[in-house]
């Protein structure tokens, strides 16, 4: 049985491509012969001992006590997305510590921090020469020393994805900055200021959230100054290894910095050969090879992630590339986006979030092959209540 926990449980208004990976989903738990259901949060329990699932058809709702839940061996997946998680942060927490204290497995909830993804991997000798240098526990007295030293950074929050909230700063001299950012407090800046205005400006981001620091890498470019990078999805499989399901090139808008989607950038999938992705490639001086090389560094950097982390069980590698060939990792994302997916990129990141949702299945269950009747025998106990919602009775 694979549960997963949404903040939007199935229904005809959902985006389109949430409701094709639910389908996606569906159609692979079909083919495992596992049920599917769908979970929000905020109907988890519900102070009865009973939480209330959705099936795909979004139309009937399952209400599931303890004692059957736990026969039925299931497997939660967490498929909650930042718009998801503002909505219902503490049911979520709620639910992810309830589901822990009756020890059900769990793949794939929120990541540690920036701060504490890049302090674990920099302790991987051969890893730490291809993370950008950063600085922890930023304050803006320290930002405005590094500076001296290190004239171009980025500053990111240790939480968050899409380039939001981050700011570029480029130290000019004699107390002049160039700063850049697409959505820092819901603004888009490209300012020059001075040392009072960028030490202000940090004091505001700093009293918001926490802040690393990091080395900014020149990336490729295009010839008309659109920055490029890789973005590489890998999802854990019926094998419990890590595969990756999607590599996508991506570009920002000209003379931007940012590569993110949802900051203007635009995508390719390289994933597959292509006209289109042989035309990416050229117009970036990358090849084939690179994305390989690109594919076989973020497999790496998974493994490294897995032996600190085990619920892992999908991540974005954002890497990037030099011109002299050296690539980077900068940002590891638990939860990465579904828009820059194609269908088939899509069909394959559901299938194998299936497959090792099975593969936690069996390995974390011990006796399920004995209890295989039982749990049978449970999910043809669905019954209509009076209130036409489906119940599973107590056996």
């Amino acid at each position: 049985m694979l549960i997963v926990i949404t903040g939007q449980v199935p229904n005809p208004y959902m985006h389109p491509r949430r409701a094709l990976a639910y389908q996606f989903l569906s159609d692979e738990a079909s083919r495992e012969e596992k049920e599917l259901f769908f979970l929000k949060p905020d109907h988890s329990m519900n102070g009865q001992n009973r939480s209330k699932f959705w099936m795909l058809s979004g139309q009937e709702n399952l209400a599931i006590d303890d004692h059957s839940l736990q026969a039925l061996h299931p497997v939660f997946y967490d498929f909650m997305y930042l718009s998801d998680l503002r909505l219902a942060r503490s049911s979520y927490r709620d639910l992810l510590q309830d589901i822990r204290s009756r020890n059900f497995p769990l793949f794939n909830p929120e990541m540690p921090g920036k701060e504490k993804i890049f302090r674990f991997l920099s302790e991987s000798a051969p890893l730490s020469e291809q993370l950008p240098m950063t600085i922890f526990d930023v304050t803006p007295k320290k930002v405005l020393r590094l500076l001296k030293d290190m004239p171009e950074l980025w500053l990111k929050p240790v939480h968050g994805s899409g380039g939001r909230n981050s700011v570029f700063v480029q130290y000019l001299g004699h107390d002049d900055f160039h700063i850049v950012t697409e959505q820092f407090c819901g603004q888009q800046m490209d300012s020059m200021v001075n040392r009072y205005q960028l030490e202000s400006l940090l004091r505001l981001a700093v009293q918001e959230r926490r802040y690393l620091a990091q080395a900014h890498v020149p990336l490729l470019k295009t010839e008309n100054q659109c920055t490029a990078d890789l973005r590489i999805t890998l999802v854990r499989n019926r094998q419990g290894d890590w595969e990756v399901v999607a590599s996508t090139g991506r570009t920002s808008r000209a003379h931007s910095l940012f590569t993110n989607y949802h900051a203007g950038g635009k995508a390719v999938s390289l994933t597959y050969p292509s006209t289109e992705a042989k035309v990416w490639l050229q117009s970036v001086g990358m090849t084939l090879d690179d994305v390989y090389r690109a594919q076989q560094f973020a497999s790496h950097v998974a493994q490294r992630l897995q032996t600190n982390l085990p619920h892992l069980g999908v991540l974005g590698m954002d890497i990037g590339q030099t011109k002299s060939g050296s690539q980077y990792v900068y940002d590891c994302n638990g939860r990465p986006g579904r828009d820059i997916l194609n269908d088939l990129e899509l069909e394959r990141y559901m299938r194998s979030v299936v497959g090792f949702a099975c593969w936690l299945q069996e390995k974390f269950y011990s006796e399920a092959s004995q209890n295989n009747a039982q749990s049978s025998r449970i999910l043809m106990a669905f019954k209509r209540d009076s209130q036409d919602c489906l119940r599973i009775e107590k056996l």
